[in-house]
């Protein structure tokens, strides 16, 4: 009896540390999954902040961007003004040019035309004189006429 009472508290004992034994296996792997459930949580809310600094960055690059656009959207208004007046001074300049080249040819063709004119009086003046010392080679008058109206030919040409 002794013998079956000791066998009994040894079995006793040892389901005992058995139950000891699953109830800590148990309180470990509920342990475990409490700590992975709060590693997966904490993981969550590390993605949610990183989301959260992601947005806030994007909104800053954005609000950057349009700062930028309308900062240099002046500064492009003002060099295409300047363009502008540079463009309209360049025209002004272009056509003053024209008029001034035009002026230029219309005096050239004058002044060939006054040459022209002149060379042609001034041959005409040769065969008056050269007609008048044949007909009267004693007539001194005659010779300073047509000198007079060389020289008055000669000063038209030059103005």
């Amino acid at each position: 009896e002794r013998e079956l009472v000791s066998e009994l508290q040894s079995l006793k004992e040892k389901h005992e540390q058995f139950l000891l034994e699953q109830e800590r296996k148990q309180k470990q792997q509920e342990q475990d999954l409490l700590e992975e459930q709060q590693k997966q949580k904490q993981k969550e809310e590390e993605e949610e902040e990183k989301e959260k600094e992601g947005q806030k960055v994007q909104r800053a690059v954005e609000e950057a961007r349009k700062t930028w656009k309308e900062e240099h959207a002046n500064e492009i208004d003002e060099l295409l003004i300047q363009l502008d007046l540079v463009e309209d001074e360049h025209r002004e300049e272009m056509e003053r040019l024209k008029v001034e080249k035009e002026e230029a040819v219309s005096k050239v063709l004058l002044n060939q035309s006054q040459e022209s004119t002149a060379s042609s009086n001034k041959n005409s003046i040769v065969d008056t004189e050269e007609r008048q010392r044949i007909d009267s080679p004693n007539n001194k008058n005659a010779v300073s006429a047509t000198k007079y109206l060389e020289t008055n030919v000669a000063l038209e040409t030059a103005q």
